[in-house]
């Protein structure tokens, strides 16, 4: 779930949260269940409102919930929280609304005061529903391996299915070998019966022989120990938190660059300008995030930047 989605959850459960740097959003009356929201679309959000607080901090609560509800430990739910607000509240200094499916849309008004707009409730997860799946996915993985035989419904004992398994390994070596072993005696056969009408050409038979063998004395798993290792290093490499040049903005022509450079300067995390043929300008910022999250703050920079957003390592 995205961080909007926990942030809905929460607050239909505990009725307030507070937000850093925002204030605390209250709800008031009862939340309609999924079913109804589902068959009755735009129901309006009665009895929420925010009790605007610049110097708010973060709600302890709802960060447990969200490292719960997100897998994640505490530190990395925090920093995740944070990142979040941070660029919900640029969106809000630069004039945008900051938009919440479930809640509504947070703005400024021109004496600084942030105001909630409510919205229509939204569909979330029923309580101890995702804690259930999650238990009975846990259930499953730690049931012995079985599997029904579909014509007269008996169970194949593990240690059948597994000495089953290493025979038809073992058969397929055979026959394998075999055909190895076919091929390479055919040419030696061949090559022997052409040394009695003429040396010269055993001589070259040997040499082609040899290069046979020495192609086929390659390890065949040197390849699959490559594979492995890439995918190795493809699994670490999204757990570690690399730098992204993130592009918001293009422009065909330096004026129009400057004015939209000019535009962002002032907010927390000022863009930075790059050409490469004097023609095209290209606004980025740098963002610090793992693989797997990717998606996620693309998705946040999108609504901030109200602009597509591109990833490139630098």
């Amino acid at each position: 779930m995205t961080f909007e989605q926990v942030l809905v959850k929460y607050l239909y459960m505990h009725k307030q949260v507070t937000l850093q740097g925002i204030g605390t959003i209250s709800l008031v009356g009862e939340v309609p269940d999924n079913e109804y929201v589902n068959k009755n679309r735009h129901i309006p959000i009665e009895g929420i409102s925010l009790s605007f607080d610049q110097k708010a901090g973060l709600d302890e609560g709802f960060t447990l919930f969200f490292s719960e509800e997100r897998g994640k430990i505490k530190p990395l739910a925090q920093s995740d929280i944070e990142s979040s607000l941070q660029l919900a509240r640029q969106m809000i200094n630069i004039g945008k609304a900051y938009e919440i499916e479930g809640i509504g849309s947070i703005a400024k008004q021109s004496n600084g005061i942030l105001v909630l707009h409510p919205g229509y409730y939204a569909v979330t997860y029923p309580d101890g529903q995702q804690v259930a799946v999650r238990l009975k996915e846990r259930v499953i993985e730690n049931e012995p391996p079985k599997r029904q035989l579909e014509d007269n419904g008996s169970t194949v004992n593990p240690a059948t299915k597994r000495l089953l398994i290493i025979v038809a390994s073992i058969l397929t070596l055979a026959v394998a070998s075999w055909l190895v072993w076919s091929q390479m005696k055919s040419p030696a056969t061949a090559n022997a019966s052409d040394s009695e009408m003429n040396a010269d050409t055993t001589l070259n038979a040997k040499s082609t022989t040899g290069a046979v063998d020495n192609t086929n004395g390659l390890s065949p798993d040197s390849g699959l120990m490559k594979i492995d290792s890439s995918v190795a290093l493809m699994v670490a490499d999204t757990n570690l938190v690399q730098t992204w040049k993130a592009y918001f903005r293009t422009f065909d022509n330096k004026a129009n660059a400057l004015k939209g450079f000019a535009n962002y300067k002032a907010t927390q995390n000022p863009p930075m300008l790059e050409t490469t043929d004097s023609v095209n300008f290209k606004l980025y910022v740098l963002l610090q995030s793992r693989i797997s999250d990717t998606t996620y703050k693309k998705d946040s920079m999108r609504k901030f930047y109200a602009s597509p957003i591109t990833l490139i390592k630098p």
